[in-house]
């Protein structure tokens, strides 16, 4: 057995306005301050005047998600599959799931909170692709206790997020998964960690592709990085905001088992189950 290495606490989340986490060194930035001078003038009461919350689902004013589309989101039901999360399959046979069976996966369990539909699939591309970075805390108290059982199952794990490609995370201003991630940690109080791994190769968008295509889509599109803390853990909880295919995770995975010797498990906000997979990323 490869003896668990340690993992370094997440480092603070980057300051507007400096290069962020994709490296290079920090400076100060017009952005920053000029959003300090739109804040400090009253900014941000004239922009929500101009372009009101309206709700994610619906469109209702004054709110980001009203009563009515909360109550519509889809639970991942309790009898998922333990090992991809897969809804409706139990523990009955617990070998066998129609979707993970005779599947090789980098992970050791799976699970999400919601079923990718709906109002959830509007969360989602709202936070990934929309740039409402404001989501990320609300989908965090809407997940919260699903995050709390995947915690309570295995104790003391360390989380982190699935990293991003520096040139993603700087088009969109952050990467959906480390603010979904960091969020959980405020309300859970777990213990957070940058992720251990790297994105060093952008790859196509998935959109589109099988399982198989989007293996080989991201074959080599990660790298270990060195692992230096103070804490020991026995496993490590990945945060996304999707699975689909289970692809991504699976060799982000492997790279992060490689790197320090421990077990991996992956939550998302929500999961694809059957067509919700076509076309996504």
């Amino acid at each position: 057995m490869t003896p668990a290495r340690h993992l370094s606490a997440a480092a603070p989340p980057a300051v507007e306005g400096r290069t962020g986490g994709s490296g290079g060194s920090a400076r100060p930035g017009r952005l920053g301050r000029a959003r300090r001078w739109w804040r400090a003038h009253g900014g941000d009461v004239f922009w929500s005047v101009l372009f009101p919350q309206r709700c994610v689902g619906c469109g209702r004013f004054e709110t980001s998600l009203c009563t009515d589309c909360r109550r519509s989101l889809v639970e991942v039901c309790p009898d998922h599959c333990p090992r991809c999360g897969r809804s409706g399959v139990g523990w009955s046979i617990p070998a066998w799931c129609p979707e993970c069976v005779g599947l090789e996966l980098g992970f050791s369990s799976a699970r999400g909170a919601f079923l990718y539909e709906g109002v959830a699939r509007d969360l989602v591309t709202s936070l990934k692709y929309e740039g409402q970075r404001a989501l990320a805390p609300l989908m965090a108290e809407l997940a919260v206790p699903a995050f709390r059982q995947a915690l309570a199952e295995r104790p003391g794990a360390l989380v982190t997020w699935m990293p991003a490609h520096r040139t993603t995370t700087r088009q969109r201003g952050y990467n959906q998964a480390e603010v979904l991630a960091r969020a959980l940690c405020a309300l859970t109080g777990a213990t957070l960690v940058d992720p251990p791994v790297r994105k060093v190769r952008r790859t196509r968008h998935q959109r589109g592709l099988d399982r198989e295509g989007r293996r080989r889509n991201l074959r080599g599109a990660f790298d270990p990085l060195p692992a230096v803390s103070t804490e020991r853990a026995k496993e490590v909880l990945l945060v996304d905001d999707v699975y689909t295919t289970g692809a991504t995770a699976s060799e982000v995975a492997e790279v992060v088992k490689g790197a320090t010797g421990l077990a991996v498990h992956v939550f998302t906000f929500c999961r694809t189950e059957g067509e919700a997979r076509s076309g996504l990323q």
